[in-house]
């Protein structure tokens, strides 16, 4: 029923057009057996590689320690296992548009309009139609950045939470409306690569306020990790190499004896 009076809303406020691109941006966000093809593809790995993660495992790093970005944006890589030079990269977490505009918004004190982010974000709507369940920039500003300012506020005050710590009324509702599978995989999403580097992919809003407060640890959840460092796992899993003594990698904790 929720959906079906989402549905309706939108097409009264918008029409069928935006209705069709709401659609399918649900379904982006929500691909149909998304959870089912990922625990299949888990338990198939484990025929190919020992020390298999969880998919859903959470692990806790310094957001500090997240410098870099991956490209593994789509929740259809979770859980794989890639080789390539996919993990070197040059391209810097603290260049992303939203980190800048988010830096301007909260230490610089600025107007949201006047940061890069809501820059952006009037481009992508001029392109596209609308951005973050936005169809104009007034719009954005009034529910989305509202909704970030909020974000900001709550984590200052409150501490970071992961998602199962958060109730409905923390949530995005201009965006996701209602509680769905979407959310079991909606912490902050990594990648590691060869060496154990840890590369992001998703939550840049979450990341980059978790960075601008300094907050020591957040929760967060790995896309894919190198064929490289999938091995490394494997090896101190059965005691084929030993953990580096000091402080072990987050991803270790869990095969390391």
């Amino acid at each position: 029923m929720k959906r079906a009076s989402r549905a309706f809303e939108i097409l009264q406020n918008g029409g069928p057009s935006r209705l069709v691109t709401s659609i399918q941006d649900w379904y982006r966000y929500n691909p149909p057996f998304w959870y089912h093809r990922l625990r299949f593809r888990s338990w198939l790995s484990q025929y190919r590689d020992t020390a298999v993660a969880d998919p859903f495992k959470i692990i806790w790093v310094d957001p500090s320690q997240i410098q870099f970005c991956s490209r593994f944006t789509k929740r259809s890589y979770a859980g794989t296992v890639l080789d390539g030079d996919w993990d070197l990269t040059d391209r810097r977490f603290d260049d992303h548009y939203t980190y800048r505009g988010l830096q301007q918004r909260f230490v610089q004190d600025m107007a949201w309009e006047d940061t890069i982010y809501y820059e952006k974000a009037c481009e992508k709507i001029q392109e596209r139609g609308y951005w973050y369940g936005c169809w104009s920039p007034q719009e954005f500003v009034e529910k989305r950045c509202s909704y970030v300012d909020q974000l900001y506020e709550r984590i200052q005050n409150e501490g970071y939470k992961s998602q199962h710590q958060i109730d409905n009324s923390e949530r995005a509702t201009h965006r996701h409306p209602e509680v769905s599978s979407h959310y079991k995989l909606h912490e902050v999403t990594v990648s590691i690569g060869r060496d154990g580097n840890i590369l992001f992919d998703s939550g840049k809003h979450r990341l980059s306020i978790a960075r601008l407060l300094e907050v020591d640890k957040i929760p967060v959840q790995i896309m894919v990790r190198h064929q490289s460092w999938q091995q490394y796992r494997s090896d101190i899993y059965t005691d084929q190499v030993a953990s580096k003594e000091g402080d072990i990698h987050p991803d270790l904790l869990d095969v390391a004896k």
